[in-house]
């Protein structure tokens, strides 16, 4: 949510440098693996290793560089820094609720500093869950939902908001940062 979903935009990318189809990308990087890789259940460096042959097959690329691009595809929303500073000024408690991979959540910590803002955690390759099945909003509110004033969740997929609010949250659908800032603050 702090970022946008660059997948859709790295594999569009991709395909207008004649570097493959959709359905093989999308393979690479939604398919099983990729889904056990967020899940915490292989090592970024095992998942990087099952995919070198059809990575370098499909887009003629090393894994390292594909690895790269695809990483560098989220970035983050525009006014999302100064929203979060915001919130933790007036003492808001801020939490993430993340499937992902441990590679980017690496990288994007390195180059944004302010994702530290949020001193809750639940990402998916560290508690095993993801957001498909509503596992992961479970977990999260499990743990700090109960302890928390408003437990708030803030989602661009609307099948996530409802599942987050099935777990328990009050749920806002995302469109923009400007009109987050004004039910926020």
């Amino acid at each position: 949510m702090l970022f946008e979903n660059g997948t859709a935009r790295f594999i569009e990318s991709l395909e207008r440098e004649g570097r493959g189809q959709h359905a093989a990308l999308e393979a690479i990087v939604s398919g099983p693996l990729s889904w056990a890789l967020r899940r915490g259940e292989i090592e970024p460096a095992d998942f990087w290793s099952m995919v070198e042959n059809d990575v370098r097959q499909i887009t003629g690329l090393a894994t390292g560089a594909f690895r790269d691009r695809w990483i560098a595809s989220f970035q983050p929303r525009q006014g999302f820094e100064a929203l979060l500073s915001d919130l933790a000024e007036r003492g808001h408690e801020l939490g993430i609720i993340a499937e992902t991979v441990k590679d980017r959540v690496d990288a994007l910590e390195r180059l944004h500093p302010w994702t530290a803002l949020p001193r809750l955690k639940f990402r998916s390759f560290e508690v095993r869950q993801d957001k498909r099945d509503g596992a992961l909003f479970r977990h999260a509110y499990r743990l700090a939902g109960p302890f928390a004033e408003r437990p708030l969740m803030i989602e661009d997929d609307p099948t996530s908001a409802l599942r987050a609010e099935a777990a328990g949250f009050d749920a806002i659908l995302f469109q923009d940062v400007e009109r987050l800032r004004a039910l926020l603050l």
